[in-house]
């Protein structure tokens, strides 16, 4: 994968696939490549070695460290859990989500969202993506949802063995399967993200 600043990155996939670990390798990768800073919003506590600032499972805070990561730019925002704040419903995005998923390519923003279900995450985060990483899903509802972005290609999400994952380019259509990563955190603490 080529990365440039403007990047969206859907990463989709059962409780442990791997898909949190990839998305802080991919977060530290294109971090280090384009010499931004990491973003993280992580509810779960899964990201303490990313360097960067950070909010843990606090849904205001959450909003804030968009806002600021909007008002900044030149960031990686690796959004774990993203359904939280970008949840499939009838109602378009609003406010600082709808920023963030339509403009934050404006704003230097590299996105990426984590979720477990692809069903569970706002069709308007899915037209703006550049890739999207598919681990193991069997849902009925999330495979409808990946072969609504993906086409036929997201069936091979259902057999995908723990820690291998499909990524469809959603320019080019094109599919490619990866195979488990190396992962070694980095040695660097984070920093949590506090207004005051």
């Amino acid at each position: 994968m080529e990365y440039q600043s403007d990047e969206v990155v859907v990463v989709v996939g059962i409780q442990g696939t791997g898909k949190t670990t990839w998305a802080k390798w991919l977060s530290l990768k294109v971090a280090n490549e384009l010499d931004e800073p990491i973003f993280a919003i992580d509810p779960n506590g899964d990201m303490t070695e990313l360097p960067g600032d950070h909010v843990p499972h606090d849904y205001e805070d959450g909003l804030m460290l968009l806002q600021k990561a909007f008002e900044e730019g030149n960031k990686v925002l690796l959004i774990d859990e993203a359904d939280l704040y970008f949840r499939q419903s009838t109602a378009p995005l609003q406010g600082i989500t709808y920023q963030i998923a339509h403009l934050g390519r404006h704003r230097g923003l590299f996105r990426i969202f984590v979720v477990r279900r692809a069903a569970d995450l706002h069709k308007d985060v899915y037209s703006q993506s550049t890739h999207i990483v598919s681990f193991r899903q069997f849902y009925n509802n999330d495979i409808k949802r990946l072969i609504e972005v993906m086409g036929e290609a997201a069936l091979q999400a259902k057999d995908l063995p723990d820690y291998n994952y499909i990524i469809y380019d959603t320019r080019t259509h094109e599919v490619v399967r990866g195979s488990p990563i190396h992962y070694v955190p980095p040695k660097r603490k984070r920093r949590w993200f506090k207004w005051f």
